[in-house]
């Protein structure tokens, strides 16, 4: 699936200033909603303050790594859920297959738990419930390939500086009254 979003790695300068980040250094990350896209940038904490609150989607504060630690591998659970909540009741295209694959990526991590799919006129939508509050959410099933779920996945990772082991998958559904199959056991 082709995107235009600008969704890029943390930037080694701020985005204003042009300032080179240094090691331990407070980076501002934002989110910025264009009228095409999503863009992502990086502040620091002088340039952070002048940053007009109203034309960010959401923001999140890291360090600048030192050389000697590894780069971005763990997911933050918390901005993670903040961009799919924040997605929800998003009608474009783009934004429903996005939240799609957040949610799927929160079900991974186990911060939502899948509780079935709701079909209706307008398709399929997975039911997923926070595993923490409890709340729950309905997530429209954007109907993906791998292809398109491999892709928007390496474009999640981008923008949250990780990597995944294998792109997110849907919810294994089957049908009302037949059960998974069994595992097979090695004896």
């Amino acid at each position: 699936m082709g995107t235009d979003w600008n969704i890029r790695e943390t930037s080694l300068h701020c985005a204003a200033c042009g300032r080179e980040f240094q090691e331990g250094q407070d980076i501002h990350s934002t989110l910025l909603e264009t009228q095409t896209s999503f863009e992502r940038r990086d502040h620091c904490a002088a340039c952070w303050a002048a940053v007009d609150p109203k034309i960010v989607f959401s923001q999140w504060r890291t360090l600048m790594p030192r050389h000697e630690t590894p780069v971005g591998k763990r997911v933050n659970a918390q901005i993670v859920l903040d961009f799919f909540r924040k997605l929800e009741g998003e009608q474009e295209r783009q934004k429903l297959c996005f939240r799609y694959v957040l949610g799927l990526m929160l079900t991974r991590k186990k911060i939502m738990k899948f509780g079935g799919v709701i079909r209706g006129e307008d398709g399929e939508e997975l039911l997923l419930t926070d595993a923490r509050t409890g709340v729950a959410y309905r997530v429209r099933d954007p109907i993906l390939n791998q292809q398109e779920i491999a892709g928007i996945t390496e474009e999640v990772g981008k923008l949250l500086n990780i990597q995944f082991d294998a792109p997110v998958a849907p919810p294994q559904v089957y049908p009302p009254g037949r059960a998974a199959p069994a595992k097979e056991s090695s004896t």
